[in-house]
């Protein structure tokens, strides 16, 4: 959970980067958006509602990404893990007869 939460912030702080007043597709996305919310509600309150909605979206985003890295990061540690197996040896019947006595 510690590493999904890391990995979550360092997403986080990646994304936010881009969400800035100066990157056009941002203030294309949070004018439609603003533009959709003001059927609903006076322009200030859908302004600000549409930046909330824009900050979960990241949140969600991040997140999804945290886990996807981290089942990448199991799936290496399985991959890389499971020749050892091959290492192991195989128990005698004597042993496995021993340990049951």
């Amino acid at each position: 959970n510690a590493l999904i939460i890391r990995n979550a912030q360092i997403h986080q702080n990646y994304m936010i980067s881009r969400l800035n007043p100066y990157n056009p597709i941002f203030q294309q996305q949070i004018n439609a958006s603003v533009q959709a919310l003001s059927h609903q509600m006076n322009s200030v309150v859908a302004s600000h509602k549409a930046y909330g909605l824009m900050y979960k979206s990241m949140l969600e985003q991040a997140n999804l990404f945290s886990y996807i890295d981290i089942f990448r990061l199991y799936g290496v540690i399985c991959f890389i893990l499971v020749p050892l197996v091959l290492f192991f040896k195989k128990a005698s019947k004597n042993h496995v007869q021993n340990f049951h006595q």
